[in-house]
């Protein structure tokens, strides 16, 4: 389970955090590049003293090296901020739960996320009052005016994202009030009731859901190609695959309103290859044929996993590469053996525990 609160001063990300680690969730780890133009004054953003301290706690200063090598990456203030692939990943695979603090910057982040992987990320606002976020900020401990004003402006363009981006979150918390002192149990009785609700969503996503959501991202994935008069053959190869630690892709992920046939050649451009299931019901298919074609003019390599023996009129299986092709109809053993061998190794991630759906 992947939480990402959103929102907040310095001082509730801490107080989230800490509420969220006792009960046993992990916190993801911020790899921090600041830069010279940083309008937060480094001196004390990267060396603080006193309650500081213990408020960056979720942060790692890198160099703009190894910033780079970052998967996952957005920028605040002239504070570089990026996030290793793995940590979020094993979250959203059910192998650990984990919270995630963000700002304003991260809504792109956020938004990819949410598209990709749907209810396994809970996305959290939190709500601060106005006046009671400002005296929380005025509060810290030698805090300059200048940056007093930097960080309540901050807080101003979180409560716009969220207005404008509001459809993307699962849950919103509230903080209100007149002292400047983080109530904890006040925001400890919401985010209790909110883990319920998650957990409940969790166990139906598990049990319903026989494939991922498609992968979306900037690493190598395989593009699938099927009829989804198919999908209950399909679907079983599919969960393997993304068990075994496969990015794959498929038109599930098309958001409403995107030209689907931009979309499509736009992904099997990028892709490493196309996984295609053939079948009576493909074969038939104008729409599969225009695929294979645009993956041939893009050069695109092509797999193809036959359903039921169905061939393709001669000139797309001139095009369809015959040493490629698996029988689904194979002792399960020798298929899963077979295709995995088939498709490209840098389409997998290695040493990945994997949600068994």
């Amino acid at each position: 389970m992947l939480f990402i609160l959103f929102g907040g001063t310095l001082e509730t990300g801490y107080r989230s955090r800490t509420f969220f680690r006792r009960k046993g969730f992990e916190v993801v780890r911020k790899y921090n590049y600041v830069e010279e133009k940083s309008a937060i004054f480094a001196g004390q953003y990267k060396n603080p003293q006193g309650v500081y301290k213990d408020w960056f706690n979720d942060k790692v200063y890198v160099t703009k090296e190894e910033y780079a090598k970052c998967n996952f990456k957005y920028g605040l203030d002239g504070v570089a901020l990026g996030f290793n692939r793995q940590q979020i990943m094993d979250a959203i695979q059910g192998t650990v739960d984990r919270i995630l603090t963000v700002g304003a910057s991260a809504i792109e982040f956020m938004e990819q996320l949410k598209k990709a992987y749907g209810n396994y990320v809970t996305l959290i606002y939190l709500y601060v009052e106005d006046s009671c976020y400002e005296k929380m900020v005025s509060a810290q401990p030698g805090i300059s005016d200048e940056e007093r004003e930097i960080r309540i402006a901050a807080g101003k363009k979180m409560q716009q994202v969220y207005l404008k981006y509001c459809r993307l979150f699962d849950e919103v918390v509230i903080y209100t009030g007149e002292g400047t002192v983080f109530d904890d149990q006040a925001v400890a009785d919401q985010f209790d009731e909110i883990i319920k609700r998650r957990k409940k969503v969790e166990l139906a996503l598990n049990e319903k859901q026989y494939v991922q959501l498609p992968y979306v991202g900037s690493e190598p994935y395989i593009f699938v190609c099927y009829s989804h008069g198919n999908k209950d053959q399909v679907d079983p190869v599919l969960g393997m695959l993304q068990r075994k630690g496969y990015r794959i892709w498929y038109d599930e992920g098309i958001s409403g309103g995107a030209s689907w046939r931009l979309m499509i050649k736009d992904r099997i451009k990028h892709a490493e290859c196309v996984l295609l299931f053939s079948s009576e019901e493909s074969v038939r298919s104008v729409s599969i044929a225009i695929e294979i074609t645009t993956a041939c003019n893009f050069e695109v390599p092509v797999v193809c996993v036959s359903l039921d023996g169905a061939e393709f009129d001669e000139t797309i299986e001139e095009e369809i590469n015959q040493d490629q092709k698996v029988e689904l109809g194979e002792d399960p053993g020798t298929f899963e053996n077979k295709i995995i061998k088939t498709l490209p190794g840098n389409c997998r991630v290695y040493g990945s525990a994997y949600r068994q759906l």
